[in-house]
């Protein structure tokens, strides 16, 4: 009696195993059901370099001589660029530059053939700098600003954080021979010189930034003014 309860035991576990093995057998072959999947050889390397309301796109293509477009998608896929690629040697650098909106931005690349295989999807992160960003920009703070009795005129500047990334000031007055005159201040640097610089006139200034050493645009405070008389 206990041999026959056994053998049924090991019957039912038998026929149960068969069927679960049937089961994932026929998941398996609703997925190939139509042969199996191509894909496209994907973008390696990504990189987003951020810049002014743009970015730069840098990666490399596979050995893939079949691969003819890539698009981004960002903004949820609200957003997206299709460009060609030239059928040359491969592995094959790329780089590409287009517009975006301000903000930190998640960008999906693929590649496509000429059958329209797409490949896995690639994913990096940038950040696109813009209006709203420079408008929290500090111009460089002015201690001093004063007429040289040899006809120039000479800037002190104060202490300042350059934690943010300036890298110095451009300066723009107006000479004796009425010529608008532009230089630059090295962040460093803790005075200015003016040469044949224009009594009772202003000169505007503005600071410059590279917030990260990637970035591809150079970002600048606002314009201010300062009289010397």
């Amino acid at each position: 009696m206990e041999k026959r309860k056994l053998i049924m035991i090991t019957t039912i576990a038998t026929l149960m195993l068969a069927m679960v093995s049937c089961s994932k057998w026929d998941d398996f072959k609703k997925y190939t059901a139509d042969g199996e999947t191509i894909y496209s050889g994907k973008v390696d390397s990504l990189k987003i370099l951020p810049g002014r309301l743009r970015v730069q796109l840098k990666g490399l293509l596979s050995a893939d001589a079949k691969i003819e477009k890539i698009k981004i998608t960002w903004n949820d896929k609200k957003d997206s660029l299709i460009f060609d690629i030239a059928k040359t040697g491969r592995p094959e650098a790329i780089e590409k530059i287009f517009s975006v909106d301000e903000g930190v931005k998640n960008f999906n690349v693929q590649t496509f053939d000429a059958s329209g295989n797409a490949s896995l999807i690639v994913s990096a992160t940038g950040t696109v700098y813009g209006p709203k960003y420079e408008s929290n920009l500090f111009n460089r703070p002015i201690l001093n600003a004063e007429l040289l009795d040899n006809g120039s005129a000479k800037i002190d500047w104060d202490t300042f954080d350059t934690s943010t990334g300036a890298k110095g000031t451009w300066i723009t007055y107006t000479t004796t021979a009425e010529k608008r005159t532009t230089v630059f201040s090295e962040i460093g640097e803790n005075s200015l010189t003016l040469l044949n610089y224009k009594p009772n006139t202003t000169f505007s200034y503005k600071t410059m930034y590279l917030p990260v050493p990637t970035v591809i645009d150079t970002l600048y405070s606002a314009v201010d003014t300062k009289l010397v008389r």
